[in-house]
């Protein structure tokens, strides 16, 4: 509901925001399960971190060292904003928590923007993730938002892009919503989960459109729209049912409840595939094991 309320200033604009074609490649069964690359370990960083600061205090002037410093922050708050976009909230503040604990201070502050005013786009874009979460530099979302609305077309990368279409939503949706797509089109998750919610909540609702960036969003870890997604494969053909059923394992293997509780409910029922009650009672189970309450409704009704 959050999501769908930061929305509304693109929803009169969501028209048009999908194409009208068969099955989208990225509901095809082979992109939904393909594994995705796991991000080295917080852990591993923590230890680089450590030793970094160790060797800092050991030797305060020594350059090389802080900007090695400089780099290792870099590529913490890179991997804090692609965390994020896969929606893992959590490793995304672990991230920037060790990346302000472990090397946080003015002088280092002070060394990315001189980097960053190079034009070096990896600096650029850490040094609007610092100022958006306040992790190197005090938080500061206008100053942030400011950088980005400057840079050039060809300075926007990954993570960059989908922040300007933040930045730009309340003031103009329509370059918002530009940005947005041309994000997804990147790849980037969490945008192509903002334009999956128009295509299902927007003015013109569009099946295609949503199918088409909610299977993206759900295969790049945004799991809040899988039964919406999995709805809708199973209403375009009964024939794509293991294939629903996969947006919803994947989701449901991420951790959302609502997808683990749905699973479990098509599973006890046979809906798409074979009848497996007893690993639907087990997806209910995990889906209560949260809090959720109509797995835990599904759960008294069958005991």
């Amino acid at each position: 509901m959050r999501a769908l309320i930061r929305a509304l200033p693109w929803l009169c604009l969501c028209a048009g925001a999908g194409a009208q074609t068969p099955l989208p490649d990225s509901c095809h069964r082979e992109q939904l399960t393909q594994p995705r690359v796991e991000a080295e370990a917080a852990e591993t960083w923590a230890w680089r971190v450590g030793k970094l600061r160790a060797q800092a205090r050991a030797e305060p002037n020594n350059e090389a060292l802080q900007l090695a410093q400089l780099d290792a922050a870099q590529r913490l708050l890179a991997l804090a904003a692609v965390a994020e976009a896969e929606g893992d909230a959590d490793r995304a503040q672990q991230l920037r928590q060790l990346t302000q604990d472990g090397l946080g201070g003015q002088n280092l502050a002070l060394l990315l923007d001189q980097r960053a005013a190079s034009g070096d786009p990896l600096a650029i874009a850490a040094q609007v993730e610092s100022l958006l979460f306040g992790v190197l530099h005090e938080r500061a979302t206008e100053q942030a938002c400011a950088i980005l609305v400057s840079l050039p077309e060809t300075g926007l990368g990954w993570t960059s892009r989908y922040r300007l279409a933040q930045c730009l939503r309340d003031g103009d949706p329509a370059q918002s919503l530009q940005r947005m797509r041309e994000s997804a089109h990147e790849g980037h998750p969490a945008a192509a989960e903002a334009i999956a919610l128009l295509c299902q909540y927007g003015r013109e609702q569009d099946a295609d459109c949503l199918l088409r960036w909610g299977c993206a969003a759900v295969a790049g870890g945004r799991a809040r729209l899988a039964p919406d997604v999995a709805e809708a494969l199973l209403a375009r053909d009964d024939a794509l049912g293991a294939r629903a059923r996969d947006v919803l394992r994947i989701a449901a293997s991420q951790g959302d409840p609502a997808s683990m509780h749905l699973l479990g409910q098509w599973l006890h029922d046979g809906t798409g595939g074979p009848v497996d009650s007893e690993s639907g009672r087990q997806w209910w189970e995990r889906a209560a094991d949260q809090g959720y309450a109509p797995a835990r409704l599904s759960l008294r009704e069958r005991d």
